[in-house]
């Protein structure tokens, strides 16, 4: 449980220094700070909500409302 809660103290950490980083230098400054990652982290985030929003909770719903 401690194991937890350090890391998500430390994301929390994480996004607000990003928070910072974005209002004082704007996304050239986040891309220097952070690099590829940052954003290939953001794309893997909404590729699998939107997944999940858009493809299978329709489909489960659909499974289930025709048997």
């Amino acid at each position: 449980m401690v194991l937890i809660k350090r890391s998500f103290t430390q994301l929390k950490q994480l996004f607000l220094d990003m928070k910072v980083t974005w209002k004082e230098t704007g996304i050239k400054g986040l891309y220097k700070r952070y690099g590829w990652k940052l954003f290939l982290g953001f794309f893997t985030y909404y590729l699998i909500r939107d997944s999940l929003i858009y493809l299978i909770i329709p489909w489960l719903i659909a499974k289930h409302l025709i048997n």
